[in-house]
């Protein structure tokens, strides 16, 4: 069965497992306070996999029979098994690192010393916020057991926040030089 389904799949049977019946706003708006800081994954999908789940029989679909007539969907025991299966499968994929800023620093030879002045302080400032975002749901995570999973992976992100300014402020104090 899993090798029907993808990352964003698995977003969605985690997310509705945790929240029980979620409508496709509802997972919109988990994943960008969560995991949307970083899985970088299309927001469409989240209103378009949950369909192809019920088809699958991993969510079953229900319609609200009144105001907005919303479709909320649930978690099915072969939905459990499947995301079950998938959390208990080795994750040998390398990490794989989709950052803009390095991007542009990487052919920053090809542009301006003003470009890649802007480059430096625009991701330093991006950093920076970024970290203390997380900061602040740190705090927030350690007000609640239940959320110690979250708080972990969060730990991760701050590690790399943390990395990433100091690499640019590394950068910066460098005056890398565009010849």
């Amino acid at each position: 069965m899993s090798h029907a389904l993808h990352p964003s799949s698995f977003i969605i049977l985690g997310i509705v497992e945790r929240l029980g019946d979620a409508t496709s706003y509802d997972l919109k708006n988990w994943a960008d306070g969560s995991i949307g800081y970083f899985w970088n994954f299309s927001r469409a999908s989240l209103y378009k996999e949950p369909a192809r789940l019920v088809q699958l029989g991993l969510l079953s679909e229900r319609q609200e029979e009144t105001g907005r007539r919303r479709r909320l969907y649930a978690m099915t025991d072969k939905g459990r098994t499947a995301l079950s299966d998938w959390l208990a499968t080795p994750s040998e994929q390398a990490t794989e690192i989709r950052d803009l800023g390095l991007l542009k620093l990487y052919f920053a030879q090809s542009g301006t010393q003003a470009a890649l002045d802007s480059l430096i302080q625009d991701q330093l400032l991006a950093h920076r916020h970024r970290l203390e975002t997380y900061r602040t749901l740190e705090q927030d995570l350690a007000a609640n057991p239940d959320y110690r999973f979250y708080a972990a992976a969060l730990a991760m992100g701050l590690k790399y926040e943390e990395m990433s300014v100091a690499y640019w402020q590394d950068l910066a104090k460098a005056q890398l030089k565009v010849e």
